[in-house]
């Protein structure tokens, strides 16, 4: 039986991961930040244990023991915020983590990213291969280039033997989502109760699907 241990456990993604581990049958450590969202682990057979990821404090006791690491509490940047800052505050953040993990040795892990770091590709479907240049263009969005730069700070660890695999889910709509604004934006458009709509696609998945998805990752590479 593997021991895992999710931080973000009760997060959108990371509340999926949790009920996807447990149903493939491993042990389930659950890091959390804020005990208000405790709930959505409510009756769970796992292990809670509160840390911040910001300070690091307790994170390598939180580590002890554990076969895989799921790191779905990345930092999400706000989208007013200076660009160059935010990228120095995600770069800086996945950086620390990464080498607390390290340190850890763990078989596999699993880092949250996001769809927005894959580029379009007009006649078929993105794949593993194809990735988007660092820097991007100046007009990228704050929140895309915040986490491409993740990305390739996370790669410099798997170059160097970390067992890493990077997922990139797009728009997660489901159960256990303590915010639910992706949800709410998706029932408004359809509604038409946006001020206003742009000519543009967007990937919507489930995000039982997801957590799944992040189960395999971790099985497979």
């Amino acid at each position: 039986m593997t021991q895992a241990v999710v931080f973000g456990a009760t997060g959108h993604i990371g509340s999926h991961i949790v009920r996807a581990l447990l149903e493939a049958g491993h042990q389930v450590r659950c890091v959390y930040r804020n005990p208000q969202y405790l709930y959505l682990l409510k009756d769970l057979p796992v292990e809670t244990v509160q840390c911040d990821l910001n300070s690091l404090e307790g994170v390598d006791s939180v580590l002890q023991g554990c076969d895989w690491v799921f790191q779905a509490a990345g930092f999400y940047p706000d989208f007013r915020a200076d660009r160059e800052t935010s990228i120095q505050q995600g770069v800086q953040s996945i950086r620390q983590f990464l080498q607390a993990v390290q340190q850890a040795n763990p078989k596999r892990v699993v880092f949250t990213s996001s769809a927005s770091t894959l580029p379009r590709i007009s006649e078929r479907q993105a794949t593993e291969e194809d990735f988007m240049s660092w820097p991007p263009p100046k007009d990228h969005p704050v929140y895309a280039s915040v986490k491409l730069a993740m990305e390739y700070e996370a790669l410099e660890f798997f170059k160097k033997g970390l067992p890493l695999v990077i997922t990139n889910p797009s728009v997660c709509i489901g159960e256990y989502d303590a915010h639910s604004f992706s949800g709410q934006a998706v029932l408004a458009f359809a509604q038409q109760k946006l001020p206003a709509v742009t000519q543009q696609c967007f990937n919507v998945v489930y995000t039982g699907d997801v957590g799944a998805g992040h189960v395999l990752a971790a099985e497979k590479g």
